[in-house]
């Protein structure tokens, strides 16, 4: 497998530097995480939501999870998860359960946890359970610089 060809594209065309990390099949993030040898606390998931406005992707750290009041307080909206039938529709070329951080890739708003802010870089899901994107913190924010953000998930 490799990457999605729709974040590979997004990635080349905004000049993101990355590196793609090969790891053993795994089905969660912070799995993923584990087989690559990759500190859990970087590694970056996305969580799909919707409302009747649309979809919207919550970059959140791996090790977290989302707290919907809090999102939904932030962005003034009623979001609620996406079906797994939603993902296979929206992401095409992306497994369920692989999608990329990274919203705007995929003509998607991104709302970013601001956890994040601290880390020096950052692992992606890469669109399969068997690739990773590894990207810098700058890269990271630069892609983000437009996106909301807020305090919107807590440590499992």
């Amino acid at each position: 497998m490799s990457i999605s060809n729709t974040l590979q594209r997004f990635l080349t065309s905004h000049n993101v530097n990355y590196e793609v990390i090969t790891h053993p099949y795994s089905e969660t993030s912070i799995a993923s995480a584990q087989t690559a040898h990759v500190p859990v606390e970087r590694m970056v998931k996305a969580v799909v939501l919707k409302d009747e406005k649309g979809y919207v992707i919550a970059a959140i750290p791996s090790t977290n999870h989302l707290n919907l009041r809090e999102i939904n307080q932030t962005l003034k909206r009623q979001l609620s998860l996406a079906s797994e039938e939603e993902l296979c529709d929206l992401f095409g070329d992306c497994s369920a359960g692989a999608i990329p951080a990274v919203g705007e890739a995929f003509g998607m708003p991104t709302i970013w946890d601001e956890q994040l802010a601290y880390e020096p870089d950052f692992y992606l899901e890469g669109g399969d359970h068997q690739e990773l994107v590894h990207i810098s913190h700058y890269d990271f924010m630069e892609m983000m610089k437009s996106c909301p953000h807020g305090t919107f998930s807590a440590h499992n």
